[in-house]
């Protein structure tokens, strides 16, 4: 009969001398290991599966049968409406009414950044 430290027992691959130590058994010893063979999930936002790009065709100005730019019906970009807020804000701080009409023409996207700095200089 061999005589086993108890590390020696608990690193062995025989499951009976790890169980004839403590009674515990590991789970690797009893079950198999499990794996997934799916993709790994994606939050998710919008409705649908996330995974397709939405077309916003709305979004670009139309041209209109006069040859005239219907820019009004969207949004200025992001750049423009925080230099419009800030021509907008400094106008109004510096009782200047030219430059808050200025801002404010930015902000709905009748000028853009360029024509907004010629109008204020």
């Amino acid at each position: 009969m061999s005589v086993l430290s108890k590390e020696t027992a608990l690193s062995s691959d025989d499951l009976r001398s790890s169980s004839k130590i403590d009674g515990t058994v590991q789970p690797s010893k009893v079950a198999q290991p499990t794996r997934s063979d799916s993709f790994p999930q994606q939050g998710n936002t919008q409705p649908g599966s996330g995974s397709v790009v939405r077309d916003t065709t709305d979004k670009v100005p139309r041209e209109l049968a006069d040859g005239e730019s219907n820019r009004s019906n969207i949004q200025a970009p992001f750049k423009e409406r925080v230099f419009g807020a800030a021509l907008k804000t400094r106008g109004t701080l510096l009782k200047k009414p030219q430059v808050k009409e200025t801002g404010q023409q930015l902000l709905d996207g009748k000028i853009d950044i360029p024509e907004a700095r010629t109008n204020v200089n």
